[in-house]
C-alpha cells in the first residue's frame, strides 16, 4: 500500500517544449527534484500529460518559498522554455476503501472549459487526482470517470502502473467535487489500491504558454445524470 502525504507542499515543473537543460539542473544534486514522468494515456479521450514531470516537496513553507524564489530565476535564464511550474499545498491524501457493491456509472458529470486568462483567471485553483492500480481494477471505472469529465494519465511507481485521473477547477467546485467522489466510490465496485489527493494551487508561473492552453478546469457539474453508453453489468473492455 502506498504511503499519503497530507500537508506536504508540492513543486512541479511540466514542460511542454525545450525543457531538457532545465530539467537536466533540476534533477541536479542541488535542486534535488525527481523525475515523475507519465507513461501513457486512455485513448480515445483528451488527455493533457506533459511531456516533462519533476516534482519536489517539502513539509515547511518557508523552504517552499525559498525553493520556488530560486527556480523561478533558474527558469528565466532558459528562454525558450516552453511549459509551467505550479506550486502546490496538499489539503488531502487520503486511502479510498474498496467498495463490495455492483459497478455503475457515477451519476453526474463535471462539464468543462478553458480558463479565460483575462479577470485574474490564469490558473486553476485546486485540483483532484484519484490514483488506483490500472491493471487490479476495473476498466469500466476508468471509462466511466472518462466519460464523467474527468481526464487521464498512467505514472509507474514501484513497478505498478498506476491511473491518475484528475479533475481541475475553483475551489468551492473541488470541494464538491470530492464529496461526489467519495460517495461514488463508497458504492461502486472495481477501484484497487486508490487514494484521492486534493492539490491546491498556492504558485504559479507560465513560461511560453497563455492560459487559455492549459488543461481545461470545471465550468459546472450536472447532478443526477448518468452515462448511458456504459453497461453496469460486464466487467470486460
Amino acid at each position: 500500500m502506498r504511503e499519503t502525504f497530507p500537508g506536504v507542499f508540492h513543486i512541479h515543473m511540466d514542460g511542454w517544449e525545450n525543457f531538457q537543460e532545465l530539467r537536466a539542473e533540476m534533477l541536479g544534486n542541488h535542486f534535488g527534484f525527481v523525475m515523475q514522468e507519465f507513461c501513457g494515456q486512455p485513448e480515445g479521450y483528451p488527455s493533457y500529460a506533459p511531456a516533462a514531470h519533476v516534482s519536489w516537496w517539502i513539509d515547511s513553507g518557508t523552504k517552499f518559498q525559498e525553493k520556488w524564489n530560486e527556480l523561478l530565476t533558474l527558469a528565466r535564464t532558459f528562454s525558450n522554455f516552453r511549459g509551467y511550474f505550479e506550486g502546490e499545498w496538499v489539503a488531502t491524501d487520503q486511502f479510498v476503501p474498496e467498495s463490495n457493491g455492483v459497478f455503475h456509472p457515477p451519476p453526474w458529470k463535471f462539464v468543462s472549459r478553458r480558463l479565460h486568462g483575462g479577470n485574474g483567471e490564469q490558473f486553476r485553483q485546486s485540483e483532484l487526482h484519484l490514483v488506483y492500480d490500472r491493471e487490479k481494477s476495473d476498466a469500466r471505472i476508468t471509462k466511466a470517470l472518462l466519460e464523467a469529465g474527468m481526464f487521464g494519465a498512467y505514472m509507474e511507481q514501484a513497478g505498478i502502473i498506476y491511473t491518475i485521473m484528475t479533475v481541475q477547477g475553483y475551489l468551492d467546485q473541488i470541494a464538491r467535487a470530492k464529496e461526489l467522489l467519495l460517495d461514488y466510490l463508497s458504492t461502486t465496485g472495481g477501484i484497487v489500491d486508490a487514494t484521492l489527493k486534493e492539490e491546491r494551487i498556492v504558485r504559479h508561473q507560465l513560461f511560453g504558454v497563455t492560459p487559455q492552453e492549459l488543461a481545461p478546469i470545471i465550468d459546472r457539474i450536472e447532478e443526477g445524470s448518468r452515462s448511458q453508453n456504459l453497461d453496469p453489468v460486464s466487467s470486460t473492455g
